[in-house]
């Protein structure tokens, strides 16, 4: 049935009297098996059954236990609505004893009778059992299976100064690693050639306005560049001419632009919440995709293999889009009220759904279950996450905040834990940050130069 199905199994018939169990300690035991995550008991639920299934017992039993966290688990999580959808099983009645034919023998008055002794069993190897599934389940959750992490060092390798000194807003690595494209506050875009840090193409925005966000398509052929003024151009990456202007229709600041995994399609966002998909065969809209709350759209992004379209606004929600119907296929609103979505990611993989918010915390969504598998919350108080980026192995993950004490971080996506930091050298707050596709180079951008970091690993 579905609850045998939906839950791990152990021979626990064999190792404890079941048949005489309370059903709250059947409902914790139940919780604790859980397979999936997100409906699975945390410590602190499990402790809450418990304390029900001793005082379920006749008679009650005190059972004197700690939990971990105040209606939580032990990292102080709160409780998961699943756990009220667990199922439960209830133990059958056992069959009514036959007549007695001799008054039964009163036991002394100093030794507990075998109904409370059977009880006592019962709830005293329930809370080891389940001490030891919800340690292990929970241990496997959070990461704890990673006792000594590798540190990661970013060492700086190159600066690249901004001619106009007006930093490097917005960044993009080219498919081949071998060019990075940075976008200033002023109106320019320029092509870097990692090899030699030196600029091979200045790019400037025909209408000198700051520009907001550059992609490269996936052949590398072109690079897309939006501006404050409204547009989002089109240049030839040998030519280093636009060879298309796309003008927002609503003729607002372009905020964001990303071009889907096929090359077909130049997705671009504004300020007033809408996004549009462009054909780059014709340069014409063909698809609109208004925000519900009509707030602007901060970041958008593709899935990996093209089927969806995740857009993030500064009201705190993300949405995720069929790129076949053009509909909303999910809502996944941020968990700290009123906190934008300033960035959102695709894992390589395209299983999990980074959203970066103005409070400091990254929340990785599970794509298929569309519930939060992970929050990552940055250790500087105050700090709000203005970018992420996944390594190509999706192995880590970077992001930039806004903290005053210019600090980005490295984390290791299965332990859940920072392993690695960095200081901005030009003390300024970062903007944003990539990978390289080999990931071995990490470019980040501040408000006056774009640098270029080795990622190296201890061990």
């Amino acid at each position: 049935d579905t609850a045998t199905t939906e839950i791990y199994t152990l021979p626990l018939h064999d190792a404890l009297p079941i048949s005489r169990c309370p059903s709250p300690l059947v409902t914790a035991i139940t919780g604790l098996l859980q397979r999936d995550p997100a409906r699975r008991a945390s410590i602190g639920q499990a402790h809450a059954a418990l304390q029900a299934a001793a005082q379920a017992a006749t008679p009650p039993l005190a059972l004197v236990t700690t939990a971990p966290g105040a209606g939580g688990d032990a990292s102080g999580s709160p409780l998961r609505p699943p756990w009220d959808q667990l199922p439960t099983t209830r133990s059958p009645s056992p069959p009514p004893a036959p007549p007695p034919t001799a008054a039964p023998e009163s036991p002394p008055a100093d030794q507990p009778s075998r109904p409370r002794r059977d009880a006592v069993i019962v709830i005293t190897a329930a809370v080891a059992l389940a001490a030891i599934i919800g340690g292990i389940l929970t241990a496997s959750r959070l990461g704890a299976a990673h006792p000594k992490l590798p540190a990661i060092h970013p060492r700086l390798v190159a600066t690249l100064s901004d001619p106009g000194g007006e930093g490097a807003q917005t960044l993009a690595f080219s498919p081949d690693g071998k060019t990075l494209a940075t976008g200033n506050a002023s109106g320019s875009a320029y092509l870097w050639d990692t090899a030699s840090h030196s600029i091979s193409a200045t790019l400037p925005d025909p209408h000198s306005q700051g520009v907001t966000s550059v992609a490269f398509s996936p052949d590398g052929k072109t690079l897309a560049a939006a501006d404050a003024n409204g547009n989002a151009y089109l240049w030839s990456g040998t030519s280093h001419s636009i060879t298309a202007t796309l003008a927002d229709p609503g003729g607002q600041a372009v905020t964001s632009v990303a071009f889907s995994p096929d090359g077909k399609t130049l997705a671009t966002a504004n300020g007033k919440g809408y996004t549009y998909l462009w054909s780059i065969a014709s340069y014409n809209v063909f698809a609109i995709l208004p925000d519900p709350h009509s707030q602007g759209v901060t970041s958008i992004a593709f899935s990996p293999d093209g089927r969806t379209l995740a857009t993030a606004d500064v009201n705190g929600s993300t949405y995720v889009w069929s790129t076949a119907t053009h509909r909303i296929t999910a809502t996944l609103a941020d968990p700290y009220p009123s906190s934008g979505v300033n960035w959102v990611a695709f894992s390589p993989g395209g299983k999990v759904l980074a959203a970066a918010d103005a409070n400091g915390s990254v929340y990785l969504w599970d794509v298929a279950t569309r519930s939060v598998i992970a929050t990552l919350t940055v250790p500087k108080s105050g700090a709000g996450v203005n970018s992420v980026a996944f390594s190509p192995d999706g192995k880590m993950l970077v992001t930039t905040t806004s903290s005053m004490a210019h600090i980005g971080y490295l984390w290791n996506i299965s332990a859940r834990s920072v392993v690695g930091t960095w200081s901005d050298p030009g003390d300024q707050e970062e903007r944003d940050a990539a990978f390289s596709p080999d990931g071995r180079t990490l470019a980040t951008g501040d408000d006056g130069s774009g640098y270029l970091w080795q990622v190296a690993q201890d061990g």
